[in-house]
């Protein structure tokens, strides 16, 4: 009996061991599952909420677009009398200084180097000036006067914009932006363009019943641009005679020389012919043919510029034209 006994207590000393690696292994398992799941629970919230942010950056982005424009709008409506033609407003400026936007931008911006910068948040006097005779028609602007932080300014989260992302598009006369002239904030809330835009408590209160929580920020430089040349268009090699390049009515027919930089004709042809205009920009009569201005039908790219303009590029073998995308492409190909 005593024999018996004892091989029973061993038989369920081996089975208790038994089930013990067993569970350890369940317990090891699952909870090799639960964190894989927490792991990659994690990622997808990282991924979902970058989306969710970059989507809420698109918008305001997108927003504060409209704003401006609407104000530029408001600026040409106030100087303006409105004349409706076949259901179609057209607004006819009241005197030669309505016919041009307004200076609006911050003092410090002063002297030849920011002539050409025209509008700047954070400005004194606002989009526009409120004074005659841009106040005709006493139109509000939608982005208030005088905001004071910099964007240079470090956000609760450290984020800034910087002088250098400022210069980034290279449209100053000669000059740069620093710390001091860079434009400043326009704070939004839930409501749109905060209607004051100096800091109290509401703006960081974000419960739901408050519209004056700050929901993000903007700031902009406007630019006249229209004494520039389309670099995909302006310019013709030097072997196009003077009498053709007389004519001047194309914008093709633009002497680049002219430009500070380009310094000569063989430079400006170095640029058009060898690069630019590869293919059909070889000799005179495929230049002129690919405008449309030469009398030949036999040359290969008659009548691809006009037909497609230029966005499409023409190609023979291995070679084709190129086309500058954006002013950043612009700028590094400058500097290389």
């Amino acid at each position: 009996m005593n024999t018996y006994a004892n091989n029973t207590h061993r038989i369920a000393s081996r089975h208790s061991g038994a089930a013990l690696v067993i569970t350890l292994a369940m317990l090891i398992l699952v909870s090799f599952v639960v964190v894989a799941f927490l792991g990659r629970s994690t990622r997808e919230a990282v991924l979902v909420g970058g989306t969710i942010g970059g989507q809420k950056a698109e918008i305001l982005a997108n927003s504060a677009a409209e704003t401006i424009i609407a104000d530029l709008k408001n600026e040409m409506r106030a100087g303006s009398t409105e004349i409706i033609v076949d259901g179609v407003a057209i607004m006819e400026p009241d005197t030669a200084v309505t016919a041009m936007p307004s200076q609006a931008r911050l003092a410090a911006t002063s002297g030849t180097v920011f002539d050409n910068l025209i509008k700047q948040s954070g400005a004194t006097a606002g989009m526009f000036l409120n004074t005659a005779p841009y106040n005709k028609n006493s139109v509000t602007e939608l982005i208030p006067a005088a905001t004071t932080t910099k964007t240079t300014t470090a956000s609760v989260d450290g984020r800034t914009v910087s002088a250098t992302r400022w210069n980034a598009p290279r449209l100053l006369v000669g000059g740069n932006f620093s710390a001091s002239t860079v434009p400043n904030w326009v704070l939004v809330d839930r409501r749109g363009v905060a209607s004051s835009q100096t800091w109290n408590n509401l703006f960081r209160d974000s419960r739901p019943t408050n519209d004056r929580f700050i929901v993000g920020r903007f700031a902009y430089n406007i630019y006249d641009v229209s004494g520039l040349l389309d670099i995909n268009v302006a310019g013709y090699p030097n072997s196009v005679t003077t009498a053709d390049s007389a004519r001047k009515g194309n914008l093709a027919m633009a002497a680049l020389e002219n430009i500070p930089g380009i310094t000569s004709a063989a430079n400006a042809s170095l640029f058009v012919k060898d690069w630019r205009n590869k293919v059909t920009g070889t000799t005179a009569t495929n230049f002129l043919s690919f405008l449309g201005l030469g009398n030949t039908t036999a040359n290969t790219y008659y009548n691809f510029g006009p037909k497609y303009g230029f966005q499409k590029v023409a190609s023979s073998g291995t070679d084709s034209d190129n086309r500058i995308l954006s002013r950043q492409d612009l700028i590094k190909l400058a500097s290389n």
